[in-house]
């Protein structure tokens, strides 16, 4: 087989230089026979015709010679550059055909290269499989002892770790540099299964007391901030104004849930109750990450633990309640979080998209097929065998198919850049993102498999009416069966279309839904920025100091209406959530309840509800009264309120933080009722909040909120902050209309592909539906020449095809009505406001599509009603 490759390649390459060589050789034979004739006394005429006459003619026998050397390769070459000249022969067709395949094939490859890097990818860990992620009620993160008591008494585990997202300053240089850091166990990395790039990763020997502090570093960290240096390691660097020595450098791209440039150990931060870790009833961010037992299934898991939770339980409060839980998922489904609907319908609804894509593609090779049938018949008559014909248009699609799939990596490049920039800041593995070519191999390959398919077997019923003998142009429409196909085709792509459509309407309204939610706080004009005063140089007392020096210092900015900071902000979360006690209750009624108080805490500074304009309600709100010595107070959100104090009577009431056993603070004394935020979120419920002075419960890191009457850079709010202090670092500035246009970002890209989607799919259809209506009408132009010579009027001309495209329409639109009901599963976590199955919705998708395609099916129809009988009857 090789021998005879390259004897055919050698061939095609000396292809010029053989047919001179052999027109040399037949020349020479026949001036020898010439001669020969001649000396046998013939004349010169005479002994060249028997020359020619024993040769077998020269043109003859030098194209015998040519089949003798000729390989597949020369039909192929000449096929090829026939495919071309057909393709340039038709431009519209052409040019068509490419949009649809650059349509298809660019934005199928680029949603489903980012479905598949955020959801299918195995995770880039040993066994990735086996490792779960563990959380409490609700997904909230684990208090300290418990996961100890997890981790002494669980069985399902090779290993059990946890880790707290966080960030830390660099204090080497003159000015900090603030980074994300993740505190993990000493076990963390084992469990993992991680390894380090240089050095070497953290083990129990380092979470000894008597142990240095010591750091891992990220490999983007060691690139940026050691210059690479190999000699790093044992290095010494100041973290917190604390030194830590260097022991390792991660693997290049290694993450795990969130970036990170440092790792510390979580162990010395327990012992030293960072954060009031220590207690039971102290949820932070804290996480576990568990790998099962070769053989353990999750739902093992998880029941164990549950089980495990509601032994502590009972052996804490004597009852199991319905806030003991245990949420146990495996890493990779909660990496993903809530993108997992998301992608899922975008890769859904491009799929239709594709599909939408070849059913075009077979009605306009199909109607090309028809067209070019009378070309076929001479060339079948003429010796062109079956196979030669099939040759022929394997070779025309292939250049089709081929140059579409060019095109269409170049676009689903460009589709994917746009994705990557317009995903939100938390999309997951969004370093892992690239344009995948077995995607873009498979997307090609449907195309190529939908033309081979709509557009060799028609040419094959063709080529095998040929030998019957006839070849003239038949003036009788397209077979029963060819007609019933096309018919078939736009049913299939009016129902596809509305689904799609259908979904683009779902998340427009959505969209619409969510910016009429009432956030209880006026947005427009917020500025926000995060500062962080880290270390023991920032005792209590003088972050109290600095926060209302920071409140005044933007009061001073020109163009600052008000200012304030916080512990937390709206949209973002809640960021210390916490049980607390009401005066003249007990622990036992509300173990007896089923679930103690508990609510999220949010330190703030006079002026904080003023500037946001979040309403008062009842009492008061903080003022410069509210001092670190003064009387401990609290106010409370609408929604609190009316839970514990339904009958409205909720000023001067007493909370306090923990429970009686373990409290947290002082007693506190409501003054104020304020009206209801949304905190986690605008398609969230509105959380229980305790707004605590911040002077009274002073924290690390805090936001600066400032409310401008015109538009003020963040530059100035920040240098007015650095104005204080230049040391302590800035970061995140971010205008709150940002925020809460990133926290709809989900939804927003959702809505933003199915309507681009939806709309080419309506337009593709429209273009569909309008080419089937006029090949019917070219097909039936004699007919419709009899109707009108015997009287058929104007309007019956035009209703007898609109007639055949709307039976065709509103079957298509009840197919895809129902489909999407049928899908409406996949979009209920993205809609808000209305059900999945809004009926709404659906009624204007179905008239929108109807209208189009009324109009998709007039136009040719009205060109049908005015052809001329005479001039139709006398064409062939």
């Amino acid at each position: 087989m090789m021998t005879r490759l390259l004897a055919s390649l050698r061939g095609r390459l000396r292809r010029r230089r053989i047919e001179r060589e052999i027109a040399e050789e037949l020349q020479d034979h026949l001036e020898r026979e010439i001669a020969a004739h001649q000396m046998r006394g013939v004349s010169p005429d005479e002994a060249r015709r028997l020359a020619l006459r024993d040769l077998g003619g020269l043109v003859q026998t030098r194209d015998a010679t040519r089949d003798v050397y000729a390989t597949w390769l020369d039909g192929l070459w000449r096929d090829l550059r026939y495919a071309v000249r057909v393709l340039r022969r038709a431009p519209r067709f052409t040019v068509t055909a490419l949009t649809l395949l650059v349509v298809g094939i660019g934005s199928t490859t680029a949603i489903i290269s980012v479905a598949y890097a955020v959801l299918l990818r195995p995770l880039p860990y040993p066994d990735p499989e086996r490792l779960v992620f563990l959380a409490e009620k609700d997904g909230g993160g684990i208090a300290w002892p418990d996961f100890q008591d997890w981790r002494a008494r669980a069985t399902s585990f090779d290993g059990l770790a946890s880790s707290l997202a966080d960030s830390v300053l660099l204090t080497n240089g003159p000015v900090p540099k603030r980074f994300e850091s993740r505190s993990v166990t000493a076990n963390f990395f084992r469990v993992i299964g991680s390894t380090a790039y240089r050095g070497r990763l953290f083990d129990e020997a380092d979470s000894r007391p008597e142990s240095g502090a010591t750091v891992v570093v990220s490999h983007g960290f060691w690139l940026r901030e050691l210059g690479g240096d190999a000699a790093a390691i044992g290095q010494t660097m100041s973290i917190n104004r604390r030194p830590f020595t260097i022991i390792g450098i991660m693997p290049p791209g290694f993450r795990y849930m969130t970036p990170a440039d440092v790792y510390l150990l979580l162990e010395p931060q327990v012992a030293a109750n960072y954060r009031g870790m220590q207690s039971r009833l102290t949820h932070t961010t804290l996480f576990a990450v568990g790998r099962m037992k070769p053989g353990v299934s999750v739902i093992a898991a998880r029941t164990e633990m549950q089980a495990i939770a509601e032994a502590l339980a009972l052996e804490s409060t004597g009852k199991v309640g319905p806030y003991v839980r245990v949420q146990l998922v495996s890493l990779s489904d909660r990496i993903v979080g809530t993108m997992a609907p998301t992608l899922t319908v975008l890769s859904g609804a491009v799929t239709l998209l594709l599909l939408i894509t070849c059913v075009n593609l077979a009605a306009m090779l199909l109607n090309r097929a028809t067209a070019r049938s009378h070309e076929f018949r001479i060339r079948a008559a003429i010796g062109g065998s079956r196979w030669v014909l099939i040759r022929q248009l394997l070779v025309e699609h292939g250049v089709l198919v081929g140059a579409g799939g060019l095109l269409g990596a170049a676009a689903g490049a460009a589709i994917l850049t746009g994705l990557i920039a317009a995903a939100p800041r938390d999309m997951p593995r969004l370093d892992e993102i690239h344009l995948d070519l077995a995607v873009l191999m498979w997307t090609t390959l449907a195309c190529a498999a939908c033309a081979g398919v709509f557009g060799f077997v028609p040419i094959v019923k063709t080529a095998g009416t040929i030998m019957q003998g006839a070849v003239v142009r038949s003036g009788r429409g397209p077979t029963r069966s060819a007609t019933s196909l096309r018919w078939g085709l736009m049913i299939a792509e009016m129902a596809v279309a509305t689904v799609l459509l259908a979904g683009a309407g779902l998340m427009v309204h959505t969209m619409l839904r969510l910016t009429r939610v009432d956030p209880g706080f006026d947005p427009h004009n917020l500025q926000a920025s995060s500062f962080s005063l880290t270390g023991a140089s920032w005792p209590d007392a003088r972050k109290q100091v600095f926060y209302d020096a920071v409140v005044e210092r933007l009061r001073a900015v020109p163009g600052v209406e008000s200012a304030a900071v916080t512990y937390s902000l709206p949209i973002l979360g809640s960021n210390w959530w916490q049980v607390f006690m009401i005066e003249g209750t007990t622990a036992e009624h509300w173990i007896a309840v089923g679930e103690f108080p508990n609510a999220g805490m949010v330190p703030v500074s006079a002026g904080y509800f003023e500037a946001l304009r979040i309403p008062l309600l009842k009492g008061r709100s903080f003022d410069r009264t509210d001092t670190p010595d003064s009387a401990p107070v609290a106010m409370i959100n609408s929604r609190l309120a009316r839970r514990y104090w339904p009958d409205g009577d909720s000023i001067g009431k007493q909370i306090r933080q923990g429970l009686p056993a373990d409290p947290f603070g002082p007693w506190r004394t409501i003054v104020g009722v304020v009206g209801d935020i949304k905190q986690e979120g605008l398609d969230q419920n509105t959380p229980q909040q305790v707004f605590l002075p911040a002077v009274q419960v002073p924290r690390t890191t805090m936001f600066a909120v400032a409310r401008t009457e015109r538009s003020v850079a963040s530059s100035s709010l920040d240098q007015a902050i650095h104005d204080l202090d230049p040391a302590i670092p800035v970061f995140n500035d971010r205008t709150m209309d940002r925020i809460m246009s990133e926290a709809a970002s989900r939804r927003r890209i959702a809505m933003i592909v199915l309507t681009v989607f939806g709309s080419v799919a309506v337009i593709l259809a429209a273009v569909g539906l309008y080419g089937v209506i006029s090949q019917g009408v070219a097909d039936r132009r004699q007919e419709i020449g009899v109707r009108v010579a015997l009287g058929a009027t104007y309007a019956q001309v035009v209703g007898l095809f609109l007639r055949h495209g709307l039976i065709v329409v509103g079957f298509g639109i009840g197919c895809g009505s129902a489909a999407a009901l049928a899908m409406s599963r996949s979009l209920k976590s993205l809609v808000f406001g209305i059900t999945a199955t809004d009926p709404a919705t659906l009624a204007a998708t179905a008239a929108l599509l109807a209208l189009v395609a009324l109009v998709a099916c007039y136009m040719p129809a009205r060109s049908a009603a005015r052809v001329d009988p005479l001039e139709a009857l006398r064409s062939d």
